[in-house]
Order: structure tokens, then sequence, then C-alpha cells
């Protein structure tokens, strides 16, 4: 079955533990553990959803938004949560572009108008480790307070640089895919 363009799901109606895939190239070997002889391989395809959870691969976009985006803002760990993720990918493909995104989750996580080193040092801390280095804060907050960047711009450019990308292991997502919650289930 080929997927073609856009983002195509393929659900399934049992549980994931139902069910082996592999992943090679953008395609998918999909084979029941329950009916003998039942295997399906997908050309195309960015997401994979079972009655129980799902998962992405389109990790070159809305998926690898997602997981960079919680990296920055939560950590590495943060991309391991499913509802998060499941709400990320709900928020991108609805039409939500990846700054204003951005925008949200550093207002949940710092509040409402979070200040520019507060930005900065969660960003550090996350994304290098903390202490945030006091050369460092105030190289970076300041590119916030004189406008050269919002904070969901400067925020963006860290959750793309490659520390992120290698610190939230990109590469190996891209291999077993991110999972996700059904938003809204």
């Amino acid at each position: 079955i080929d997927g073609g363009s856009g983002i195509d799901t393929v659900s399934y109606d049992s549980p994931a533990s139902a069910y082996s895939f592999t992943a090679e190239d953008q395609v998918f070997s999909v084979s029941s553990l329950t009916i003998s002889d039942l295997t399906e391989e997908l050309i195309g395809f960015e997401r994979l959803q079972f009655a129980d959870y799902g998962i992405a691969f389109d990790l070159d976009g809305n998926a690898g938004k997602t997981a960079k985006l919680l990296g920055a803002v939560l950590g590495a760990e943060g991309v391991s949560n499913k509802a998060y993720v499941g709400a990320g990918l709900h928020l991108l493909d609805d039409g939500m572009t990846y700054e204003e995104m951005m925008q949200v989750a550093l207002e949940v996580v710092l509040g409402a108008n979070p200040s520019s080193s507060s930005v900065v040092d969660l960003l550090w801390t996350n994304i290098v480790g903390p202490p945030t280095p006091a050369d460092n804060l105030s190289q970076y907050s300041v590119l916030i307070d004189n406008g050269t960047y919002t904070a969901a711009e400067l925020a963006v450019a860290a959750a793309d640089h490659n520390l992120n990308t290698t610190n939230i292991d990109l590469v190996g997502l891209s291999q077993t895919g991110l999972e996700y919650d059904i938003y809204g289930l």
C-alpha cells in the first residue's frame, strides 16, 4: 500500500502488542501476531495508529518538530511523554506553526510572558545541561530583549540545534518511531 504525499496514517483496531513491525527507508512491514500470514507492506506512510497508541515516523515533519520542542522545553525525557507528543502532533497537524506551538510550550512551562533569562536558562539546562554560564545567559537573553528574536524564535533555533537533536536521539527515533497517545481519546 502506498500512502502518497501528505501525512498518511494506517489504523489498526487491535493494540500495538498484537503486531510486529519493521521500518526501513519509509517502508513498513506490519505483521499480525494473532493472525498467521497477515503482513502488510506500507510505503510512504508517516503514522501507524493502534487501538492503544500511535507511532509517528515523520521525523522530518511534525513528529520531528514535536520531539525537538519537547526536548528543548522539557529535556530528553519529555520526548517519551506520549500524551505531550500526541497533543503536539494534533496541534501541528491542525495548522499551528512550530513557532506558535513553541510559544505555548514556553508559557506552559514558564508562565505567561517569561523573562528572557528564564527562557535562555530553560533551553540551556535542557539542551546543554545546568548551570547556564552567566556570559551565555546574558549573550542570548539580550537577543530577546533587543528584539533580534522573539522567545519562541530563539527557542525554535535552539530546538533545531544539533545538540538538542543528539540529546533526544532524533536519528534513533527515525528508526523506532515516536510513540504518542491519540489526542482526544
